[in-house]
């Protein structure tokens, strides 16, 4: 082979990484990657994934992979000349989805689905906590959602899929719904909550988050809940726990918009963190949020509750669920 050839033509094994933080360590994968400097393509027809052009490729890719955990570009905003990106409502966020976490973690499932998966970012939180031989799957009616989760979670194992519930015919131990029921209208929520329930596994659990009538409609939603109106939505499921939660307050919300402006700085954000988790977490009458936790009975006695049966009691301190 010439030596021109030789140089434009190489085979190098990378590998493609992704930092499990909670190890403190990287979580590595092998691939043979052929390419052709004069094609743009490698072996496999397909298009070029890196170029190396370090003496030691393996750790170019690995650096450079790690740093694709985020597509850290697309914070710079050519139009507005700005730097940042800010979520005014991420703690909020965080703070119940931090609850759910804990709940699906107590179940030691090793199988989860997350209905209305969005962009997937509760399966990449679980991806990092759970064994990584859990199933993990995602399903949304949005196609430009499911590429987001796709490439937010690679590597970590998940599928996901661009369709209805209705069209899997598998069961999992635990199924998530966070934030998803009032996206749906009125005239399929029936046959959603329906085709949900028969994903869960006999004993398995549906945890669902919902907002509820504190606070007002958005436009985006067709329906706030009440914990009684959220129990109705499954009656073929067991309520385990159902309560309003995320003590919100004022100083709560101070405390917010300190933490964004030290968003920088971890000595300070992250206290004002776990402060804020620790006052908004507990069960509050007048919470922006419905949380319920319901269960598939192991043996199937049909069961339908009653329009006035009454709403399951909220003694839990989601604070304490390990």
């Amino acid at each position: 082979m010439p030596a021109a050839s030789a140089i434009r033509r190489f085979t190098t094994r990378a590998r493609v990484s992704a930092r499990i933080r909670s190890q403190g360590a990287y979580r590595v994968e092998e691939a043979d990657i052929c390419y052709d400097a004069e094609t743009n393509r490698s072996d496999g027809g397909g298009p070029r994934r890196w170029r190396c052009v370090m003496e030691n490729p393996d750790q170019q890719v690995l650096h450079q992979e790690a740093e694709y955990e985020f597509p850290y570009h697309h914070l710079a905003d050519l139009a507005n000349l700005s730097n940042h990106r800010s979520w005014p409502w991420a703690i909020h966020y965080a703070v119940y989805l931090r609850t759910v976490i804990r709940l699906v973690v107590e179940e030691r499932p090793t199988s989860v689905l997350d209905v209305g998966c969005g962009d997937g970012k509760l399966i990449w939180e679980l991806a990092r906590v759970l064994p990584p031989t859990t199933r993990m799957m995602g399903v949304d009616v949005s196609e430009r959602a499911i590429h987001f989760a796709r490439g937010f979670n690679f590597g970590n194992g998940a599928e996901f899929r661009c369709s209805d519930v209705a069209e899997l015919d598998e069961t999992f131990d635990v199924v998530t719904l966070i934030e998803t029921l009032e996206h749906i209208p009125d005239a399929l929520v029936s046959r959603v909550t329906t085709s949900i329930s028969a994903r869960i596994k006999p004993g398995g659990k549906l945890i669902v988050t919902v907002p509820s009538i504190a606070v007002p409609l958005l436009q985006k939603h067709y329906r706030h809940y009440t914990r009684e109106v959220l129990i109705e939505s499954f009656p073929s499921l067991e309520p385990v726990y159902c309560s309003q939660f995320i003590h919100w307050t004022p100083l709560l919300e101070r405390l917010q918009i300190w933490a964004t402006a030290f968003a920088s700085v971890g000595r300070i954000r992250r206290p004002l963190w776990r402060l804020i988790e620790q006052r908004a977490a507990p069960p509050d009458p007048n919470g922006p949020h419905v949380l319920g936790v319901f269960q598939r009975r192991l043996k199937d006695t049909g069961l339908i509750r009653s329009r006035h049966s009454d709403a399951v009691s909220c003694s839990r301190d989601l604070r304490h669920v390990q």
